[in-house]
């Protein structure tokens, strides 16, 4: 096969007394334009490729014929409200309704959310939702491009209208505060930033409040240890904060608990 060519920079660096090369590093900059291209020509390559195989329209129609099934999730209830996610097989993520009670989810309900509709290339998509105790309001987490920087916003649920502009959050799902009005979140320094194209390190992770105001508080950082981050959430009675604390990708952790 005549691959694409890939170029070798001559990039030698002496890390801790030994020279290590590193020719490809000009692929990490996924904004630069000639990795783009180089991207571009890789696809083509491997679309060119997988053409030639001879079961590759079997395989497509029946992959296609079992993504097309209809389906749905299991129904959330908050206080008079119920939500589920549902799918009629023709779209490439899950719709979620709103019906005030299980007859009117099942005869349809209200449309909520749609992340098909967020972008025209589709590569926006829901990452994480929580209803308030008191089923007013839905927190919800949306990822463009497939980032892990995640934008939360709150939609009220009388009018199915967003009510703030989105706070920006990483690694984390809203947790709704007893006051109904208020929730948790992680995010990080490098907030401002959020292309999720940058290779560079997050920076402080910070866990926040985020208020109805939009003058969110900084409950707990670490800037000492820039690998630890935290998340919480609360208990299912309501009485408690429950903080988990993990330092980089260590298989231990700290727990928190606050009243």
């Amino acid at each position: 096969m005549d691959y694409p060519l890939t170029r070798r920079d001559d990039l030698t660096e002496t890390l801790h007394g030994v020279e290590v090369s590193d020719p490809y590093r000009w692929l990490e900059d996924a904004d630069d334009p000639d990795v783009q291209a180089w991207a571009g020509e890789q696809q083509a390559f491997t679309e060119a490729a997988l053409a030639g195989l001879p079961g590759r329209g079997w395989f497509r129609s029946f992959l296609d014929a079992e993504v097309a099934r209809p389906r749905a999730g299991m129904p959330v209830w908050r206080n008079g409200h119920y939500v589920v996610n549902r799918n009629d097989g023709a779209h490439p993520q899950d719709v979620w309704y709103l019906a005030d009670s299980l007859e009117a989810l099942l005869a349809g309900g209200e449309v909520v959310l749609d992340p098909n509709a967020w972008s025209e290339d589709g590569t926006s998509s829901l990452s994480a939702f929580s209803i308030s105790r008191d089923g007013a309001r839905l927190a919800y987490a949306r990822s463009d491009g497939g980032s892990d920087w995640q934008h939360i916003r709150v939609k009220d649920l009388a009018t199915c209208e967003d009510t703030d502009e989105p706070v920006v959050a990483k690694f984390t799902s809203p947790a709704w505060l007893p006051d109904d009005r208020s929730f948790l979140y992680t995010t990080f320094d490098e907030a401002a930033d959020a292309r999720g194209t940058a290779t560079a390190g997050l920076g402080t992770a910070r866990l926040m409040v985020h208020r109805p105001d939009g003058e969110d508080e900084l409950l707990l950082s670490f800037p000492d240890e820039p690998h630890t981050q935290a998340w919480g959430q609360v208990s299912h009675e309501g009485g408690h904060l429950l903080v988990s604390i993990v330092r980089g990708t260590e298989r231990t952790n700290r727990l928190w608990v606050y009243p």
